[in-house]
């Protein structure tokens, strides 16, 4: 599984928020992939970003102009990886 965030050319709140998330996702998971790209990068180009924060998870646009929902996120992980996370607790 491969999570990429875009960010704007210069990170606002939002990406930051989004960042923060996906770094628990992938303290949670570390078998998943995590990439960041700016908005002006050519790896960013193929994803069509119109706003940022974007986040893709496996070639799907799950959260444009906003920080994904991190449980949601989570539970999406869960169910694709079969719940082969870390425990937090």
């Amino acid at each position: 599984m491969r999570i990429v965030l875009i960010t704007g050319e210069q990170e606002c709140d939002k990406c930051r928020q989004a960042k923060q998330i996906i770094g628990r996702v992938r303290e949670r998971f570390p078998q998943v992939e995590c990439q960041t790209l700016r908005s002006d990068e050519p790896e960013a180009e193929p994803y069509g970003v119109v706003m940022s924060p974007t986040v893709v998870v496996d070639e799907m646009i799950v959260a444009s102009g906003r920080a994904p929902n991190e449980r949601k996120l989570v539970a999406y992980v869960e169910r694709v990886l079969g719940g082969r996370g870390q425990s937090l607790s």
